[in-house]
């Protein structure tokens, strides 16, 4: 505590809120899982699984490998800020590690290194060099970001996300935090170029650093002598401390900020890809393991361009980000849940994998009536079927209405010389999926056990439909 200073303490006291928040967040959701989930995870950490996890953490998490694969610009500006900030840490802490020769000090050395120990280019390694260059890339990550709100496409997006008070605040810090750093760095090396100072080390040994030398590398030590070239002396001495307080603040800012914006993804898509690898998928009903999901949407809008919604008809506010969003706030309207045509093109391009069709279906439960013992009990009577063989033919809704295609299956089936059983020439039971699309999952599922059972009675061995939605619920969803 010998160089203690006060502007240490934004910085600390947001880290310490953010280690409570997220360590009562990720407790409560892994302890709301079932016994069985937890069970598949604990047996998943000894298995190849981990390293599967490990290896997706850095390809996904760090590298946005993803990303990259759907638009470079945007592959870059996400992985400026995961990779260049995390070696940007790690950096700094080998740096520490080094300088003090293992010894135990205070977090605030590591993080505000720069102020305590004015690295010079005379150190045997010059981690100066690299932490110049790391700040650089994220600073080039911050301009792409800053540019994509303006002209989202020349990014590549023709939409960008709208973001909630929390998420501005949290955005805000975040873009404030690199530009602070190269100017507190920059201001301190101005200073050691004006003035000369002392570099702090172990023991009673210290080092005289004369004016004219500055400290840092090709970033902080060019923009710290243009500083004091530009500054009065008694302007750059006192600015020199308001600065660290900038950087300290805007750090702090973003930490108790990040737990309520789309930036608690920073953390929560790690944990969510070790449950993922171990098994666990989000089910027909809500779960503990939907919390994963939601929190690790980083809004970033990839989805938004894909929806058929936002393209032909001009309709947003109601796609996955947005959904994913209120779900996760607890303010998600039946407006927001219920309209998407499910056709699953968001889920196929979200990076982060989230299971985003099973996440609306579970929404429109909140609505849905609850399904009695003799409520849909009238369809085990009805069986409107015609025919007999091996070869079933299930027409659906849609096929029924056009009757052309039910001429034009009748027409093949004769060509085929097969005997074929209609479950539905005269109308019947539906495949379901209008039933589930709306919530009634329960609803749904007895519809499906009952044409499940009316195959079985015919002895259907092929089924054919000519309506591809049909087809996706019988894969998918029968048990056939």
């Amino acid at each position: 505590m010998e160089h203690f200073r006060l502007f240490v303490l934004p910085f600390w006291l947001g880290a310490f809120f953010l280690l409570v928040t997220l360590l009562y967040k990720y407790i409560g959701w892994f302890v709301g899982l079932t016994a069985a989930e937890r069970r598949l995870f604990v047996r998943s950490l000894f298995t190849r699984s981990t390293f599967r996890s490990v290896g997706e953490v850095i390809s996904e998490s760090l590298l946005h490998r993803k990303i990259w694969r759907t638009n470079k610009l945007l592959g870059y500006m996400h992985t400026s800020f995961a990779l260049g900030w995390f070696l940007l840490i790690l950096t700094g802490w080998i740096e520490t590690l080094v300088y003090f020769k293992g010894e135990n000090v205070p977090l605030y050395v590591d993080i505000f290194f720069s102020y305590y120990v004015h690295p010079i280019f005379e150190h045997n390694f010059n981690f100066s060099l690299i932490k110049d260059a790391l700040l650089l890339l994220i600073l080039i990550g911050i301009g792409l970001a800053l540019f994509k709100r303006i002209r989202s496409r020349m990014m590549g997006m023709r939409r960008t996300t709208r973001h909630t008070p929390g998420d501005r605040i949290a955005l805000s810090a975040l873009w404030l935090i690199f530009p602070a750093r190269l100017l507190a760095e920059s201001m301190t090396s101005g200073v050691i170029w004006k003035f000369g100072g002392i570099v702090w080390a172990l023991g009673e040994e210290h080092h005289l650093i004369p004016p004219g030398v500055g400290c840092g590398s090709f970033l902080t030590n060019s923009t710290g002598e243009l500083l004091a070239r530009i500054l009065p002396p008694d302007v750059l001495m006192a600015g020199e401390l308001p600065t660290w307080w900038f950087y300290s603040i805007t750090l702090g800012v973003f930490f108790v900020a990040l737990p309520f914006s789309r930036y608690m993804h920073i953390f929560t898509e790690i944990p969510l890809i070790f449950l993922r690898n171990a098994g666990l998928r989000s089910k027909e009903k809500p779960s503990s393991y939907d919390h994963f999901q939601t929190n690790a949407c980083s809004r970033c809008g990839i989805c938004i361009d894909p929806c058929q919604l936002q393209r032909a008809a001009g309709i947003n506010g109601v796609q996955s980000v947005y959904f994913l969003r209120d779900l996760r706030s607890g303010n998600l309207t039946d407006a927001v849940a219920n309209n998407c045509l499910m056709c699953g093109r968001c889920e196929q391009a979200c990076p982060v994998g989230i299971e985003q069709n099973t996440l609306r279906l579970n929404s429109r439960q909140r609505t849905a009536v609850p399904v009695g013992e003799n409520r849909y009990g009238y369809i085990r009577g009805i069986d409107r079927s015609q025919g007999n063989g091996k070869v079933g033919y299930f027409a659906g809704c849609m096929t029924l209405l056009t009757p052309k295609i039910l001429r034009a299956m009748d027409d093949i089936f004769k060509a085929s010389g097969d005997e074929v059983w209609w479950a539905d020439k005269e109308g019947g039971v539906c495949c379901g999926r209008p039933l589930k699309l709306s919530g009634e999952v329960d609803a749904a599922r007895k519809m499906m056990e009952y044409n499940t059972e009316l195959f079985r009675q015919h002895g259907i061995e092929t089924l054919v439909t000519s309506c591809p939605i049909c087809l996706r619920v019988f894969r998918e969803d029968y048990r056939l």
